[in-house]
């Protein structure tokens, strides 16, 4: 409900009526009235409900949205920290080929005969 109802139980319980001779039975409109009374009580309560229950929803919805934020930080930084192994993990690997094709060389050139660590 967005708009504000007009009348309130207590309103419409308060509510006095000019007496006119032509007028309808008072113990019928008061009787009617008082059912209208307790429909207006149920249908405030209802609302007092639904409101709590809206500002609840709306501050879960905000605890979840602030979780969201922090977990979407968490997962870039992680992000972040896996694309520095890999950059590192290619540099490891491209160190190790290096390693290998020096090995290689030293032992062709001991094979030869020629001492590597004397080769300037």
């Amino acid at each position: 409900m967005d708009k504000k109802l007009n009348l309130t139980s207590d309103k419409i319980y308060a509510q006095k009526f000019t007496p006119n001779v032509k007028g309808y039975d008072p113990l019928e409109v008061d009787e009617f009235l008082d059912l209208v009374i307790a429909d207006y009580t149920l249908i405030e309560a209802a609302k007092k409900e639904e409101e709590k229950k809206a500002n609840a929803q709306k501050k879960e919805v905000d605890r979840l949205y602030a979780r969201c934020t922090t977990l979407e930080a968490l997962l870039q930084s992680e992000k972040d920290k896996v694309s520095g192994y890999e950059k590192l993990s290619q540099q490891t690997g491209q160190n190790l080929d290096l390693i290998k094709r020096i090995s290689a060389y030293e032992k062709k050139l001991w094979s030869l005969g020629i001492d590597p660590n004397k080769i300037k």
